[in-house]
């Protein structure tokens, strides 16, 4: 259920989900969008990042799946610069993987 709480504005302030996203200019809360709703901010280059990252995580965690463990760490070296946080923990998914021995 949403936050209806009323911010200073008077407008209705949305909690943020995974695919919302906070304008870094006015901090309002939205969809995913280029362009922000309150305050008409451009925010194509974080859209842009944020896909980067969200292709870099899922390609890491295909190829650590997979059994490509070059492939793994290359898409982990991309992952580490774009979110340290997800990276630290598909390598710790990584370290307590049983291998085939």
């Amino acid at each position: 259920m949403p936050d209806l709480s009323e911010t200073a504005t008077g407008e209705f302030q949305p909690k943020p989900t995974p695919l919302s996203l906070v304008c870094p200019v006015c901090r309002a809360t939205q969809g995913v969008s280029d362009q922000c709703r309150r305050c008409r901010a451009d925010l194509s280059s974080i859209n842009t990042l944020r896909r980067s990252e969200a292709f870099a995580s899922l390609a890491a965690l295909m190829n650590l799946v997979a059994g490509n463990q070059s492939d793994f760490k290359q898409s982990l070296r991309t992952l580490e610069l774009l979110a340290p946080q997800k990276a630290k923990a598909l390598h710790h998914l990584d370290q307590t993987m049983p291998t085939d021995d």
